[in-house]
């Protein structure tokens, strides 16, 4: 099971990391981002076959120009909580706070062409 290999990583990790706080904590904060990269990319990795089957179904539709910003946003949703969480565990809270702000920016501007679309319809029912 792929959630029994990634808890595997993620617990690792934690150890490796109380480990490396009670040795040299210069390199605690290194070794953290690089454990979160290497989860997300695997993580990410395995999800990729999922996101190709999802892409083909939404071709079929009228919705299939939607598919490509909805999952830039679930990118951009992930990128930032982990880098926001990497900033607060050292220590940086007003980091982690801008990092969520742009966060959030970036997936109200995936969203435009969403927004645009129900505009639309709206603006259609009003007409007829």
């Amino acid at each position: 099971m792929d959630i029994v290999k990634i808890f595997v990583i993620v617990i690792t990790a934690v150890f490796t990391v109380s480990i490396l706080k009670q040795a040299k904590s210069s390199i605690v904060l290194p070794a953290t981002a690089l454990f979160c990269i290497v989860i997300i990319k695997y993580v990410l990795t395995r999800a990729h076959p999922q996101m190709t089957v999802l892409e083909a179904a939404f071709d079929s539709t009228s919705l299939s120009e939607y598919i490509n910003p909805l999952l830039k946003v679930f990118g951009v949703a992930i990128l930032t909580e982990t880098t926001s969480d990497i900033c607060r565990q050292a220590g940086e809270n007003t980091f982690a706070s801008k990092v969520e702000l742009i966060g959030k920016v970036e997936m109200i501007i995936l969203c435009f062409p969403f927004v645009e679309k129900i505009l639309d319809i709206i603006k259609n029912m009003i007409m007829y």
